[in-house]
C-alpha cells in the first residue's frame, strides 16, 4: 500500500511539473544533457545501455543455477526474487506507459541528438531501462550488503538511466521515475520473499552461503568495431 502511495505520488507529480515546452525544468534538463555529446561518453554509454538485458538475464540465472547445482534451495530461491523483479517491473512499466501515453522527447522536441532509437518503441513515461535496472541492482544489493556489490550495481544503473537521457529517448523525469518504482519493486518483492511460505523451492537443511562468496565484476570493453562489456560473475 505505501509502495502504491508512493509511485501515485509521482506520477501526479512528475504529469503536473514536466510540461514538454522548452522553459519547463524537465527540458531544460534533459537539454543540459543530450547537448552534451562527445565521442568518449556515448562509447561509455553505450556499453551500459547495452549491457541491461544481457545483465538482467544472466544474473538471475546464474544464481538459480549455481542453487541447483550445489543443491542449495536458499540460493536458487535469491534468484527467483531477482528473476521477480524483473517480471514485475515490466508489468509495471506496461501499464504505465499505455495508461500515460507520453511521446519521446524526440517525437516532442526539436534539434535532439538521438541514438540507439530501435530501442524506443514504446512509450517515453516511464523509463523502462531504469526501472529494470534498478530493481536488479536493489535485489541484488539487498540479498548481497557489500559495498563491492552495491557501489557497482546502483553504478551502472544509474548509467543506464543517464544514457537514455543522453540518447535522446528519455526525459529525465521518466527516469526519474523509472529509478524510484523499479527501487520500490526490488524492496518490496525482497520483503514479500522473506517470508518462507511464499519460497518458490522449498528449504531443507540447506542454508545460503552465496552471500559470502559472490563477485561480480563488470569489465568495459572499447575496440575500434566492438564496444561491449564483460560479465562475470564467480561463487
Amino acid at each position: 500500500m505505501k509502495m502504491f502511495k508512493l509511485v501515485s505520488f509521482l506520477l501526479s507529480f512528475t504529469l503536473l511539473y514536466s510540461q514538454q515546452n522548452e522553459s519547463s525544468l524537465d527540458v531544460r534538463i534533459f537539454r543540459s544533457i543530450n547537448n552534451n555529446q562527445t565521442s568518449l561518453q556515448k562509447n561509455i554509454i553505450n556499453i551500459t545501455d547495452r549491457t541491461l538485458i544481457p545483465i538482467a538475464i544472466s544474473t538471475p540465472l546464474s544464481i538459480i543455477s549455481y542453487g541447483l547445482y550445489e543443491k542449495n534451495i536458499s540460493t536458487s530461491n535469491l534468484g527467483i526474487e531477482i528473476a521477480s523483479t524483473q517480471i514485475v517491473s515490466t508489468i509495471i512499466r506496461t501499464v504505465i506507459k499505455e495508461t500515460v501515453k507520453r511521446p519521446r522527447p524526440f517525437l516532442t522536441l526539436e534539434n535532439v541528438h538521438v541514438s540507439n532509437k530501435e530501442s524506443a518503441t514504446s512509450y517515453s513515461f516511464p523509463s523502462g531501462h531504469a526501472m529494470s535496472a534498478f530493481a536488479l541492482a536493489t535485489s541484488v544489493s539487498l540479498n548481497f550488503p557489500k559495498k563491492e556489490i552495491i557501489i557497482p550495481m546502483y553504478l551502472w544503473a544509474s548509467m543506464v538511466g543517464y544514457g537514455r537521457i543522453y540518447f535522446g529517448v528519455h526525459y529525465p523525469s521518466d527516469v526519474l521515475v523509472g529509478a524510484v518504482s523499479g527501487s520500490l519493486v526490488g524492496y518490496s518483492i525482497h520483503k514479500f520473499l522473506q517470508n518462507k511460505d511464499y519460497k518458490i523451492f522449498k528449504e531443507k537443511n540447506n542454508s545460503s552461503n552465496l552471500g559470502n562468496k559472490i563477485e561480480i565484476i563488470l569489465l568495459p570493453q572499447i575496440y575500434s568495431d566492438y564496444q561491449g562489456i564483460n560479465l562475470n560473475i564467480k561463487f
